[in-house]
């Protein structure tokens, strides 16, 4: 089994968070003023897709600046070789 990258933890407990709030929410409507119960949700939906807009903007700018480094050096290592043959295939799979 393979280690969980962060994009996906993330996405995992933005689903519990907003499943349980999705599910206290509706009783809270009741009982509590209903704008409260809809400002608290936007603002954890709002939370999650902050989250995960910053973590692909980081991924970004770490390829961004292995690419840039190693072009005046020489070709790609390895490593490099294989992260990006790795976000190739993940850019690939999410369209």
């Amino acid at each position: 089994m393979r280690g969980w990258e962060l994009r996906e933890a993330c996405t995992v407990l933005a689903f519990f968070v907003l499943l349980t709030v999705g599910l206290l929410a509706i009783p809270l409507c009741i009982y509590w003023d209903t704008r409260y119960a809809f400002v608290t949700l936007a603002a954890l939906v709002a939370l999650c897709l902050l989250a995960r807009t910053v973590h692909e903007r980081q991924r970004d700018a770490v390829l961004w600046t292995s690419l840039t480094i190693s072009l005046p050096v020489g070709p790609p290592t390895e490593e490099e070789e294989h992260l990006l043959r790795r976000d190739r295939r993940r850019d690939h799979n999410s369209v």
